[in-house]
């Protein structure tokens, strides 16, 4: 309800945004639960879905969406300590693109819960357009998750909120130049943590423990991989 396709503008103060955050895990809990039903609404995809085998992604306010589904508990204000649970348990990996840090709503503790496999992306260009702090503050979500196997970071120089332009067409303060290999660098690294983890793919399980996207650019040094451990 508090989506851009519903209103909400990028660029513009409005207090209707991030509204209903608690709502977005909850949605994609129900979309799961609807899964059977949906084949048989949409004729075109029954018989096409792996009921069994499911992955879940998201960048910027997505990724908060996705963390919150792994398992980072929020804060409930003035209520004492207590935390809310959003885990979905039939998930077998989360991919967050520029996770968030620490906030009212999270804390240090909040991102401990968090079950892998998992993995984040961020760059060195990027900063909230909300409230202004750098790649710094998304990385707290990865400093601060537990160790456990499976769970990766890529962290890449220069990239901007836009990571690229994997939102498309679609402009915000902050995205940051078109930049192809950004672009290639996102979408590889998702799709092998859900091969590997939701598809049970070995060759893109030994391509994340490899880290051979390290040396996806001619110099070497653009991307940095780092596993939790």
């Amino acid at each position: 309800s508090d989506s851009m396709r519903e209103g909400t503008k990028p660029n513009v103060k409005n207090p209707l945004a991030f509204k209903d955050w608690a709502q977005r895990p909850r949605e994609v809990s129900f979309m799961i639960d609807q899964l059977q039903n949906l084949e048989t609404l949409v004729p075109a995809i029954k018989g096409r879905v792996a009921r069994d085998k499911i992955g879940i992604g998201g960048h910027s306010f997505g990724a908060h969406t996705t963390m919150l589904l792994a398992g980072a508990q929020s804060l409930r204000p003035l209520r004492g300590g207590e935390r809310d649970d959003f885990l979905e348990k039939r998930a077998q990996a989360f991919v967050m693109v520029s996770p968030q840090g620490r906030s009212n709503q999270l804390d240090a503790a909040s991102f401990k819960s968090m079950q892998g496999p998992f993995l984040m992306i961020t760059g060195t260009q990027d900063a909230s357009p909300t409230n202004g702090k750098d790649y710094k503050w998304r990385l707290e979500a990865w400093n601060f998750a537990a160790a456990a196997p499976d769970c990766y970071l890529l962290l890449m120089a220069g990239a901007h909120h836009g990571f690229g332009g994997i939102s498309g067409t679609v402009r915000f303060t902050g995205a940051g130049p078109a930049d192809s290999d950004d672009m290639e660098a996102v979408r590889s690294s998702a799709l092998a943590l859900f091969d590997a983890h939701v598809r049970g793919d070995a060759l893109a399980q030994n391509w994340l423990k490899s880290g051979q996207i390290t040396r996806a650019t001619a110099d070497g040094a653009r991307f940095t991989w780092l596993e939790k451990e």
